[in-house]
């Protein structure tokens, strides 16, 4: 068995591929598994693999009925748990989890660079399951599993490194703010967690999303001074070396695509999908290659309507800054237009919480 899970986390796949592999493994040559759920906590969000439940991203907090993986990890003592699940448990996780028939749990903490960044629960439908040397091999087999959350860390450190030295280079030039660009991180994770409840979004689509929506006019800081910072219309050919931008992002992520190792092939998909096609409408008038509908790849779809949202909320040197109802109407009268309309569907049942965002994270007055 041990080998076995080697040789699955050695290959050169996603970590949830690694991980639903790895149970089906864990499962066949233990039976009385019934549920395995890996919570990593990554930049202040806890991205959750449900093998066995149904997907769901939790917002970090301190009173979290999982465990706690906060910003005091550094004080936790890292310790394995083994023990029963039984109906005196009074706590809401624990009675949940009894009412499914799991009457065992193993749970495994994750360290990164001495924290404690995450944990491995199992679940067992004996009670005792984990005692002994059924302890001393979930013991191993978390402990692969925890490298491969580690490696995968790392690898998307040594990717936002990357870009992020080049968004702070497209910053010195391009009017738009860091606050900006924490604002569309916000956005796009607040509109889709509204969406995954009614379609099949996994945390870690989430997080890709939430992670890259920042990236999404990396390319503007190639285009010329004269029109990067005009304030007045277009000519078409201005329009045309405008739109451009899109290409020069394109190629500046490619610089760094073996950085997209094999098994991040997916987030290269998804940076590159936000980039390229989050000016593409709904009705295909958009650019560059005037998709349509669903064709246009969902994260762009979401990172589009997030966009014209702070764009048309904001105050610029060149407009006024729309009132919320003003906002909703447009989004509203566009919807199947230039958005998705379960986008815009999403955007108006979360709006309150959007603009708060915008609130919290205003642009400095001299940007205004």
């Amino acid at each position: 068995m041990q080998e076995s899970l080697l040789t699955i986390v050695s290959a050169k796949l996603s970590a949830p591929e690694i991980f639903s592999q790895a149970y089906k493994e864990m499962k066949h040559n233990h039976p009385e598994l019934t549920r395995m759920n890996i919570v990593v906590c990554v930049d202040e969000l806890l991205v959750s693999y449900f093998l066995t439940d149904e997907l769901k991203e939790t917002n970090i907090d301190d009173n979290s009925t999982i465990v706690p993986i906060n910003r005091n990890n550094s004080r936790l003592v890292p310790r394995i748990i083994a023990s029963e699940i039984n109906n005196e448990h009074t706590g809401e996780l624990s009675m949940t989890l009894y009412e499914r028939g799991h009457r065992g749990r193993f749970i495994y903490p994750v360290v990164i660079a001495g924290e404690i960044k995450g944990y491995i629960f199992i679940n067992s439908s004996e009670p005792q399951y984990f005692s002994g040397v059924n302890h001393d091999n979930f013991e191993v087999y978390c402990d692969q599993l925890s490298r491969v959350i580690l490696n995968t860390c790392y690898q998307r450190a040594q990717i936002t490194t990357a870009l992020n030295i080049m968004l702070s280079m497209g910053r010195e030039r391009d009017p738009e703010t860091n606050e900006h660009l924490l604002r569309m991180a916000q956005y796009t994770n607040v509109i889709a967690r509204k969406l995954a409840k009614k379609n099949n979004i996994s945390d870690d689509f989430i997080y890709q999303m939430t992670a890259y929506a920042p990236m999404h006019d990396i390319g503007k800081f190639k285009v010329e001074d004269n029109i990067l910072f005009s304030t007045k219309s277009f000519t078409d050919e201005e329009r045309k070396l405008m739109n451009h931008h899109v290409n020069y992002g394109l190629d500046i992520v490619n610089k760094i695509r073996f950085l997209f190792c094999n098994e991040m092939k997916s987030e290269y998909c998804v940076l590159s999908n936000i980039i390229c096609s989050h000016h593409e409408r709904f009705d295909g008038k958009g650019y560059p290659n005037k998709l349509k509908g669903k064709n246009i790849p969902l994260e762009s779809r979401i990172v589009a309507i997030a966009d014209v949202f702070d764009a048309l909320l904001s105050k610029r040197k060149y407009k006024s800054a729309w009132s919320l109802s003003e906002v909703k109407k447009y989004m509203i009268d566009n919807s199947g237009l230039m958005f998705d309309p379960d986008c815009v569907s999403a955007l108006i049942e979360c709006i309150d919480e959007l603009s708060q965002i915008h609130t919290n994270l205003i642009d400095p007055v001299d940007v205004c």
